[in-house]
């Protein structure tokens, strides 16, 4: 998954970047249902992490 963040710097400065998140495979079957909490999870714990790191960025939007 891709996501685009943007921010504004200290000077004014409008910057906008891509970062890629991955998460570990998954094995589906026709038996059971599909749990996507725990890589939806993984996936905003990822974009949290990445902002955090004092970057203020904002998320803009999410895509493949």
């Amino acid at each position: 998954m891709y996501v685009r963040f943007s921010r504004t710097t200290p000077d004014g400065q409008y910057q906008e970047t891509t970062a890629q998140f991955k998460t570990s495979p998954q094995i589906l079957s026709n038996i059971d249902p599909v749990n996507t909490t725990n890589t939806v999870s993984k996936l905003l714990s990822s974009v949290e992490y990445f902002k955090l790191g004092g970057s203020w960025f904002i998320l803009v939007f999410i895509f493949q």
